[in-house]
């Protein structure tokens, strides 16, 4: 029984990522590009609404960010970490993921990861 929860939650987290992108190849065919991160966060949002514990919540988090600045951003289908924007959109994907508040600030996430 565990097995098969595992893999309906597997097929769901992939499932919700790729109706995400196909949602996300419209917007951008439409010129909608500031709704593709918000699309994104959504989905992570109802992976880890709909999925058992931490795993698929946090991967899916990881391989949004992938996805999106490998296909959405500049330079196209290629990486690109050296924007903070895309730095600070990591950290954002990954407190959703876990559910934590998101800080104000860089120095407010550094205080809350440190001090707590």
């Amino acid at each position: 029984m565990k097995i098969k929860k595992k893999m309906t939650d597997i097929l769901l987290t992939v499932l919700i990522l790729l109706a995400s992108f196909g949602i996300s190849i419209l917007f951008q065919k439409y010129d909608v590009w500031e709704q593709i991160t918000t699309l994104f966060a959504f989905s992570v949002f109802l992976i880890s609404l709909f999925t058992d514990g931490y795993v698929y919540g946090v991967t899916s988090a990881v391989l949004s960010v992938f996805i999106i600045n490998y296909t959405f951003t500049y330079p196209y289908f290629n990486m690109d970490f050296s924007a903070p924007e895309s730095m600070k959109a990591a950290i954002d994907e990954y407190l959703k993921a876990n559910g934590q508040p998101l800080p104000k600030s860089p120095s407010d996430y550094f205080k809350s990861a440190y001090l707590s």
